[in-house]
């Protein structure tokens, strides 16, 4: 496997196609946890391996379409489990069954898949560490300041269970060296997500945590450059709020199911840019730069 195409599984996460940004999102986990850090490897590892062996297209593979799902899911469950011989095992097997539900749906679904693999199969995985009756980790410490700045780069860190300001700066900075416009949309909707968040009486933990911006952030840059302009992203960034609100309520993980679904409520709302070569879905991805969306499916 090339290093390039290992790193960009990591960038895929935050929808950017560079190997430069997912070395800084694998600084950034790491600076905050080196177990995280190396599930987030594993994970990618055998989610690119996965595609391989399941003859998945090879420039997918290339563009780090299969790494990402599988890196979240290892991060994922070792922020839930105490690392173990039987965790190791539930990360390899659901990071490859992650590839095969992002082949399906590229396959299946004008709707980009985006980070739905992680999420289903990370839910199954945390059913069977339950009947398991797996140990939670030592909890990471936290200092959490007071101040929005701290709190909108918790958000960008929340994507990838990284409760760290540190984090979220370094994950931002390789945002913004394969994309400023993606990294600007990052951090006005991290925001905006911490702010609508308190307007609809969520609580101020959740927000300086980060908890009310990672889904907001993630839609603010995947909902960038549609025909609705600037209110796509806001729009889907007030949706991701409001299903982790719901997720909440109920007590499931919501990882970034608010993502999905909020960033699918637009998309299919959404009327197709005058001048597209096809739907808005397939402009959703990593930006070459700060004019130019490729069409990309992650």
């Amino acid at each position: 496997m090339r290093i390039q195409t290992f790193a960009r599984g990591l960038g895929q996460i935050m929808l950017q196609e560079s190997s430069i940004t997912g070395m800084l999102f694998l600084t950034g986990i790491a600076v905050n946890s080196l177990v995280l850090a190396a599930g987030a490897v594993l994970g990618n590892l055998v989610g690119t391996l996965s595609g391989r062996l399941s003859a998945c297209d090879r420039d997918e593979i290339a563009k780090g379409l299969y790494g990402f799902n599988g890196a979240l899911v290892g991060i994922a469950l070792l922020s839930f489990f105490a690392p173990s011989a039987l965790v190791v095992g539930c990360i390899i097997v659901a990071a490859a069954s992650s590839s095969l539900v992002m082949k399906l749906m590229l396959r299946a679904t004008q709707l980009p898949p985006l980070t739905a693999p992680f999420v289903v199969c990370t839910w199954l995985a945390l059913l069977v560490g339950d009947a398991f009756s797996l140990p939670s980790p030592n909890a990471l410490p936290s200092t959490l300041a007071s101040n929005d700045i701290a709190a909108i780069a918790r958000g960008a860190g929340q994507v990838m269970f990284q409760e760290s300001a540190i984090s979220g700066a370094l994950f931002l900075a390789g945002i913004a060296a394969h994309s400023r416009q993606s990294a600007a949309w990052c951090i006005l909707t991290s925001a905006f997500g911490l702010v609508f968040g308190r307007g609809i009486g969520l609580s101020d933990a959740m927000g300086a945590s980060g908890l009310l911006g990672y889904n907001a952030c993630l839609a603010g840059i995947a909902l960038q450059g549609t025909a609705w302009g600037a209110f796509a992203p806001l729009l889907g960034a007030c949706f991701a709020v409001l299903i982790t609100c719901a997720f909440h309520v109920t007590g499931l993980p919501a990882l970034t199911a608010p993502f999905v679904v909020a960033s699918w409520i637009v998309l299919i709302a959404v009327p197709e840019k005058e001048g597209s070569e096809g739907t808005s879905t397939e402009s959703i991805g990593s930006r070459s730069d700060g004019n130019r969306v490729p069409k990309h499916r992650s």
